[in-house]
């Protein structure tokens, strides 16, 4: 079995690259001096670092996959949508129908629901199969109401389609997680790169300034990123009383908002990702867009 190496960044390996770009900008301002101090730090260098810092936002964010894995989220997102229609249809005959082998308490709707609101795709799956097995055990009495074969087999299918994304969407996070893994030898190496970097800055620095000095300070480098993460923000003006859903497309949590009665809103504090944002006014979809919100951006959308 082979064995990973650990990584040795001090921040999460997403935001590597981030880190690495805050001290590239000041290195590029104070490259003089730098030069100065070693001809280690010419004009080859900032190249070569450059390069490496894009290989490695490559492999913490390769574009492919993301691409791939943006395809599938959205089909699942999509579907999930539908099954919430499915299932009220569906329970609207079998509170018209008489005679069924099971109630309706007992149909399996309450499970699906509270699976799909939760976002566990798993959970959907299962509870879907409880339900297609009790419509079809009950077809010949349902058929007349008017949830016919065809609708049963349509129900199957958007099952079947759930789970195949389901294991489509957890194998693309897993390779997107394996290429990092396999490559946490040229993370340690750009991390050992930068903070070297940090190292000759805080040298130079220290007798001359104490500001220029923190931009190369591990720790202020680091507090200065989480800063502007919690400066992240979504925000905007839509209908009073409004929901407002984010839904990542790259993994990551959903965040949910209801807009004031003036018909604003804020989320502050959202991780850097692109979003499915979903407006519902009065409890119907009424606006969906793709939303794209990067590190201690303020993105301003009133779904017009």
């Amino acid at each position: 079995m082979k064995k990973i190496v650990k990584l040795i960044s001090r921040v999460p390996v997403s935001d590597v690259p981030t880190f690495g770009s805050f001290v590239l900008v000041s290195y590029e301002n104070d490259e003089a001096a730098f030069t100065d101090f070693s001809s280690i730090y010419d004009a080859a260098f900032l190249t070569d670092i450059k390069l490496r810092k894009k290989a490695i936002e490559a492999l913490v964010f390769p574009k492919q996959l993301n691409g791939e894995l943006k395809v599938i989220t959205l089909r699942i997102y999509t579907n999930q949508e539908v099954v919430t229609n499915e299932m009220n249809y569906l329970e609207g005959y079998v509170k018209l129908t008489k005679g069924l082998s099971v109630g309706l308490k007992d149909f399996g709707f309450q499970d699906v629901r509270e699976a799909n609101n939760s976002g566990n795709i798993e959970g959907v799956v299962s509870g879907l199969k409880l339900v297609t097995t009790n419509s079809a055990a009950n077809i010949l009495l349902l058929t007349p109401k008017g949830f016919t074969p065809a609708k049963q087999a349509n129900l199957v299918a958007l099952m079947n389609t759930l789970d195949t994304d389901n294991v489509a969407q957890n194998a693309k996070l897993n390779e997107r997680k394996t290429l990092v893994e396999n490559n946490h030898i040229a993370i340690n190496e750009f991390w050992n790169e930068i903070t070297s970097i940090c190292d000759i800055g805080k040298r130079i620095h220290k007798p001359i300034s104490k500001a220029k000095t923190d931009e190369y300070t591990i720790e202020k480098v680091i507090a200065r990123l989480r800063n502007d993460t919690k400066k992240t923000k979504a925000s905007g003006v839509v209908p009073p009383k409004a929901k407002i859903i984010f839904k990542p497309l790259l993994g990551g949590r959903k965040r949910v908002v209801y807009s004031k009665p003036d018909g604003s809103y804020a989320i502050a504090g959202i991780a850097p990702n692109e979003y499915l944002a979903t407006l519902i006014v009065k409890g119907k979809p009424n606006v969906i867009k793709t939303v794209v919100i990067e590190i201690g951006g303020h993105v301003v959308e009133n779904f017009d």
